[in-house]
């Protein structure tokens, strides 16, 4: 299929996927990135894994090959390879921080994960020392992770996530009770509010007189005329 291209379309292509590669700095990685993959994509039987290839020729320190052995490492539980655009970008994201942070070349990153994917054909010395190397870095330095491999969390911040969450649970209490307490006063005041008021004619009427206070007054009247009429 590759034989297929014609030497012009070889030097255009890649000329321009090289030129996408070299531009000012003010672009950023990933773009160059993606622009020059799909150069070089677009000649015949050339896919993101081969053209990532091409690519590592022009920029061995900054574009890593879409290889086997690099994406296993970073992704182990990723499953069976399609090697298309989109799984290259998740490997390209994840390996650009370490090769920052380490200070490597993406071409060495290359050589120690194919000796990382093929530990099984070292001989059993060889394998052996290179898993106690791997053993004495991490015990020198147990805090070192790559990115594809996050840290985890220490007892000290569960437990300062944890108060933060009964903090917010307590504020959210307090706030709901407020706010049930300032209701139940709008609603008396409402209410106080819709209570009718007593009219000046019911301010003038008086007390309702009883028959008991009726026959009071008239044992009072009789009982002052039998004095009256035994005086004279």
């Amino acid at each position: 299929m590759v034989r297929k291209n014609e030497p012009s379309a070889i030097q255009t292509q890649t000329a321009l996927a090289f030129k996408e590669l070299t531009l000012a700095a003010s672009t950023t990685h990933r773009i160059k990135m993606d622009k020059a993959l799909d150069h070089v994509c677009k000649l015949t039987g050339i896919g993101p894994a081969t053209g990532t290839l091409i690519l590592s020729v022009c920029d061995p320190d900054g574009i890593p090959f879409f290889q086997d052995e690099m994406f296993a490492w970073f992704f182990p539980d990723a499953g069976k390879l399609k090697y298309s655009a989109k799984e290259y970008q998740l490997l390209f994201e994840a390996v650009t921080p370490v090769l920052t942070r380490l200070d490597c070349k993406a071409v060495e990153m290359e050589k120690v994960a194919y000796v990382l994917g093929h530990m099984d054909l070292l001989g059993a010395e060889e394998r052996e020392g290179l898993e106690e190397s791997f053993e004495g870095r991490a015990e020198a330095d147990p805090d070192s992770t790559t990115d594809a491999e996050p840290k985890e969390a220490s007892s000290g911040d569960v437990r300062e996530r944890d108060e933060d969450a009964a903090r917010t649970r307590q504020e959210q209490t307090v706030a709901n009770q407020t706010g049930k307490r300032t209701a139940e006063v709008k609603d008396d005041q409402i209410a106080a509010e819709a209570a009718p008021t007593p009219g000046p004619a019911s301010a003038r009427r008086g007390k309702k007189r009883s028959s008991k206070d009726e026959d009071d007054t008239n044992t009072e009247t009789h009982t002052a005329k039998r004095r009256s009429q035994r005086n004279r």
